[in-house]
């Protein structure tokens, strides 16, 4: 049975540290946190994927199951396997993002609907796109991807994930896409609250 992951649990396997394997096979994760996450999307892992957006201050594994986990090889064959399983059973269509064809263009489409960014040549200050500047708008755009955790959000998550600097990458985005995906709707109501005492 999983247990609820914490500092002295593999965050892989799911098994309590030091309790199957030698102590030369623990490993700490510190550079390796992104990957892990984008490896969680791609199994569907979605405890771990949320255990490392929560950003814990330590994450600890066994480093056959991180080797084995973050393989290239092994997730091709898990997902030929479930390719196959799909095909037996009822046909799934898996959708295809355009970041991961080559059509997609960081400098060109927004990273948020994929659609080509219109630059304004005459009028460069008149501009309903913005360039990505900072670092942090990735983990702030994957937060509000949890946050919303519909067709829309992981869409968005695994074209991030897919990218590790969007300033070096020079990503673009519409000021409206991004207005739209991090609105949320606030549970309070607008006007004056109501009085029980005059409902009467």
């Amino acid at each position: 049975m999983a247990q609820k992951l914490h500092e002295n649990v593999c965050v892989i396997c799911r098994s309590h540290l030091m309790s199957e394997k030698g102590d030369d096979d623990l490993a700490t994760v510190r550079r390796g946190i992104d990957t892990l996450i984008e490896y969680s999307v791609k199994y569907d892992d979605t405890e771990l994927y949320e255990y490392l957006m929560s950003k814990p201050a330590v994450v600890r594994v066994h480093n056959s199951c991180r080797r084995t986990y973050t393989s290239k090889r092994k997730y091709e064959q898990f997902s030929a396997q479930r390719n196959a399983d799909d095909d037996a059973g009822n046909p799934v269509s898996c959708k295809s993002l355009r970041s991961q064809s080559s059509l997609f263009n960081w400098k060109e489409h927004c990273l948020l609907c994929s659609a080509p960014v219109i630059k304004d040549e005459r009028h460069p200050n008149r501009k309903d796109y913005r360039c990505v500047e900072t670092l942090e708008i990735k983990e702030s755009i994957l937060s509000k991807c949890l946050v919303r955790s519909d067709s829309w959000g992981i869409e968005v998550q695994s074209r991030l994930l897919a990218c590790n600097d969007l300033v070096a990458e020079e990503a673009v985005y519409h000021v409206q896409c991004h207005r739209k995906f991090c609105k949320m709707q606030s549970s309070e109501g607008t006007g004056r609250p109501v009085s029980s005492k005059m409902s009467y």
